[in-house]
């Protein structure tokens, strides 16, 4: 049984795809399966896919027809066997020290989720080799205090027991925060280190990148719904309310700089808002009032 799953969704990256699968190659690390799931490609990633499966039996393929990242993401996990999983895009990289760093870490703190903060970008200089971490707990106050930095599935080593029961929401955009924080409430700790292991490709083309949309504004909608469902009679319902209000913040931002499209949008916003906030998803006291100004604009267009 390997050590560690490397879990990759694939859909129409076909120009980055052998970059991705060749730096799971190249890890001083050579325990791991990579589970690759082709979630409808319409492109030649099924073709690179099956080259990299009859060079590598470590390389396993699942194709499924389009599904979105959530559900591919949860398909690999369901056959995932390494004591250990690790999510990666399949137009991003790891650095070539990536899993050996984040195993050994993970051998030495006994923490059930390693994290790896500082993300770099492919194509600038990423070296930084930090051979330290620290241990914090309790985890999902510390979460709250570096959203940005945390709410990324990828970048991250889990212990694969505590992913038995926890899947992403199928269908939406934004799914890693929702994933995150519901974790994060489940352990007690997590080691960090601030080392460069995940390497990011910046695409034009990427969800976060691209025009926002009533799909989007439901995609936040329904990651607060899931989180506040999960951590109902929880001691720590209110902290991820908090991290609900950086959401809707974050929804209500997006909105607001889409210029071309916020007034038609703004309608549709101003609803789902408004009934978030009924049923107590968010409270306002976490957003600025800069957005909240937006808001009212947009509320009164």
């Amino acid at each position: 049984m390997p050590k560690i799953s490397v879990l990759i969704p694939v859909y129409n990256v076909q120009n980055y795809l052998a970059e991705c699968l060749d730096s799971v190659l190249a890890q001083d690390f050579q325990d791991w399966e990579a589970i690759c799931v082709n979630d409808g490609s319409t492109d030649n990633c099924a073709t690179i896919l099956s080259d990299y499966a009859n060079k590598d039996a470590r390389f396993k393929v699942i194709s499924q027809f389009n599904q979105g990242l959530s559900a591919a993401r949860n398909a690999a996990l369901d056959i995932a066997i390494g004591d250990w999983v690790i999510f990666l895009d399949s137009d991003d990289m790891l650095a070539p020290n990536a899993l050996s760093r984040l195993y050994h870490v993970a051998q030495e703190s006994n923490q059930p989720v390693i994290v790896s903060t500082s993300f770099g970008i492919i194509g600038q200089n990423n070296l930084t080799r930090n051979t330290s971490y620290q241990v914090c707990q309790p985890a999902l106050e510390l979460l709250l205090k570096n959203p940005k930095g945390y709410s990324s599935a990828c970048g991250k080593l889990y212990r694969s027991d505590i992913l038995k029961e926890h899947r992403f929401i199928p269908g939406i955009y934004f799914e890693d925060w929702p994933f995150i924080v519901t974790l994060f409430a489940n352990i007690s700790g997590f080691a960090n280190i601030d080392d460069k292991l995940y390497l990011y490709r910046q695409t034009n083309g990427s969800i976060v990148r691209s025009a926002f949309s009533i799909h989007k504004i439901d995609s936040y909608i329904k990651g607060m719904e899931f989180v506040n469902e999960q951590l109902a009679n929880t001691p720590l319902l209110a902290l991820a309310q908090k991290r609900c209000s950086i959401a809707m913040r974050m929804c209500i931002n997006k909105t607001w700089r889409d210029k071309e499209h916020r007034k038609s949008l703004a309608p549709y916003l101003v609803t789902q808002v408004k009934m978030a906030h009924e049923k107590g998803y968010f409270s306002w006291k976490y957003i600025s009032l800069k957005t909240i100004i937006r808001y009212l604009i947009m509320k009164y267009f």
